[in-house]
């Protein structure tokens, strides 16, 4: 059975989508999501390269690359809404 997991997080509050994400995912899991926000953020920065991001992030150039390659398959409407998204 599958469960569409933007229903569980539609109309939460902040506090609220926090305590869901600590009850289903580990830390590691979260920490994973937060270093790949990172990246994809500072991929859209476009102002660091790859390796200097890596660096910055202390990761491997592997993950790097990876969300630099998701980057490349968005066509530019949610490139856009993705950028937006992220704005800090």
């Amino acid at each position: 059975m599958k469960y569409d997991v933007t229903r569980l997080l539609a109309h939460k509050s902040q506090d609220e989508i926090k305590l869901l994400l600590n009850f289903f995912l580990t830390h590691k899991e979260q920490q994973t999501i937060a270093e790949r926000v990172a990246v994809i953020q500072l991929l859209l920065e476009d102002e660091l390269s790859q390796r200097d991001i890596a660096a910055k992030q202390q990761i491997s150039i592997a993950k790097i690359t990876r969300g630099s390659n998701m980057l490349k398959t968005l066509n530019s409407a949610l490139l856009a809404k993705l950028t937006a998204l992220l704005a800090r």
